[in-house]
């Protein structure tokens, strides 16, 4: 994202003295070179995993069925999730801008894995416990490379009944250098914005027929961003319900709907306020073919944002409405044996009332595209209808 604060000369506090350094343009090359260390390897130890699975004894099989991987390659178009002004201004090398990326958009390799296992019955509750890892490593700008962690419980109440709990937690998601309106003389005046992320859901669901079934879940987020931006971190709760129904040919269709609530810790000294409420619709359909050995899936999501400052001295939030869009497309063929070919679409764009113009979530769109090869063991492979 731009940042049009002051010259890119000026990138430290007055009082800096002759032996100030400059601001890197990333982040220190060894820390550099051990994130994508890093990242490189994790993706190598899933696909050692995989290809010891594939070949291992019967004994082993049966340790890792429930085993799934992927990896895929892909290109984001958007790597800041930057405005129309932002782009022009990082392609002009507008001097009043900050950026630290070497381009606007990138390839990635992401490597995901999954496992899960059934716990052993409690009378009528039948739980499941899964847990998966996903590492994105972006080639060129290894500063946007994240990780993510989850642990999804799911446990089966008898009759037609189920309740389910899900945490994921993100360590570390840089977003933008941005201005630093309390540094010190000497100290840099762009700081990088890093947010770690913890998502969580708990909810119920019940099926009224074999084909139609309803649920309800409380969900929330804790965003906190790294020093000196702490004013920024919130907190979100709020909930959705929705109902899903199996559709003849093999298909199936689910619609939700939602509230979430956010709070922000804002800073006293500053009118900036981040708190908002939001209404979402969300819809999905899921279609598989045997005859033609493919499996489709689509889902759209529109949500309605509204910012509830209540100072007009607030520029970027004061009477400001967002509406946010995401469609998501995915397509997925047997490869044969255990492997499967997985492609997927994700546009996203969000579009603010306000022309903001100031790095602060302002309105863009984005289109990821990857495309990998996912493997499961024989055992847990599903027959298309």
């Amino acid at each position: 994202m731009t940042l049009r604060v002051r010259p890119a000369a000026a990138i430290r506090s007055p009082g800096a003295g002759s032996h100030a350094q400059p601001l890197p343009s990333r982040w220190p090359s060894a820390e550099r070179a051990r994130r994508s260390v890093a990242g490189a390897t994790r993706l190598a130890l899933a696909a050692l995993a995989v290809t010891a699975a594939a070949g291992s004894a019967d004994g082993a099989a049966r340790l890792l069925d429930g085993l799934e991987a992927r990896l895929s390659l892909g290109y984001d178009s958007n790597l800041l999730d930057a405005s129309a002004s932002d782009r022009a201004a990082f392609a002009s090398r507008d001097p009043g801008s900050l950026f630290v990326v070497s381009a606007m958009d990138d390839k990635f390799v992401e490597g995901e894995g999954r496992y899960e296992w059934r716990v052993p019955a409690a009378g009528a509750a039948r739980p499941t416990v899964k847990l998966a890892y996903l590492r994105r490593q972006y080639l060129a700008n290894s500063i946007k490379s994240a990780d993510r962690y989850s642990l999804d419980v799911r446990v089966r109440l008898g009759g037609s009944s189920r309740a389910s709990a899900r945490l994921e937690f993100q360590p570390t998601i840089y977003e933008r250098h941005r201005y630093d309106d309390g540094a010190q003389p000497g100290e840099p005046i762009f700081r990088p914005q890093v947010q770690r992320r913890t998502d969580w859901d708990v909810g119920v669901a019940h099926a009224f027929t074999a084909s139609t079934s309803i649920r309800a879940s409380l969900i929330g987020s804790l965003r906190d961003e790294r020093p000196p931006f702490d004013a920024r971190d919130r907190n979100l709760l709020g909930g959705e319900a929705g109902v899903a129904r199996s559709l003849p040919w093999g298909s199936h269709v689910t619609l939700d709907a939602g509230y979430t609530r956010t709070r922000s810790r804002n800073d006293p000294l500053s009118p900036t306020d981040l708190s908002n409420r939001e209404w979402t619709v969300s819809s999905a359909w899921q279609a598989r073919s045997a005859r033609l050995a493919v499996a489709l899936d689509v889902a759209v999501e529109v949500g309605w944002r509204r910012y509830t400052s209540s100072d007009p001295a607030d520029a970027t939030h004061f009477g400001r409405r967002d509406r946010r869009t995401e469609v998501v497309v995915g397509i997925s063929r047997p490869l044969g044996g255990r492997f499967t070919s997985v492609t997927r679409l994700t546009t996203r764009s969000n579009a603010a009332n306000l022309a903001v113009g100031a790095s602060d979530e302002d309105s863009f769109s984005d289109t990821e595209i990857e495309s990998g090869i996912g493997w499961t063991p024989t055992a847990k492979r599903k027959t298309l209808p």
